[in-house]
């Protein structure tokens, strides 16, 4: 017997799913509602878009991430070629 588990609309608990029975019933607050394809379907799709959401804000933040090390690396070669400069130049 296969089981999947979903998150209880009411409190948040993890619904089990029997696919045998088509029921989905949530043992923290005891809400049990028959397996209705459309109501497991918009489950799914709302863990799908939320997944694919933390996967996107992730991606940004990489990118941020990477940007600032950009900036960095060019601050420190200014920074370098600005030492060099003034060494060379006798600036005290």
């Amino acid at each position: 017997m296969a089981m999947k588990t979903f998150t209880c609309p009411k409190c948040g608990g993890t619904l089990q799913h029997d696919e045998l029975k088509d029921i989905l019933s949530c043992p923290y607050c005891g809400a049990a509602v028959e397996k209705e394809s459309d109501a497991i379907d918009k489950i799914l799709r709302y863990k799908e878009r939320k997944a694919q959401r933390q996967l996107e804000e992730k991606k940004r933040q990489e990118g941020r991430a990477q940007e600032g090390l950009k900036s960095l690396r060019i601050m420190l070669v200014v920074l370098i070629i600005a030492a060099i400069v003034i060494h060379y130049l006798g600036i005290k």
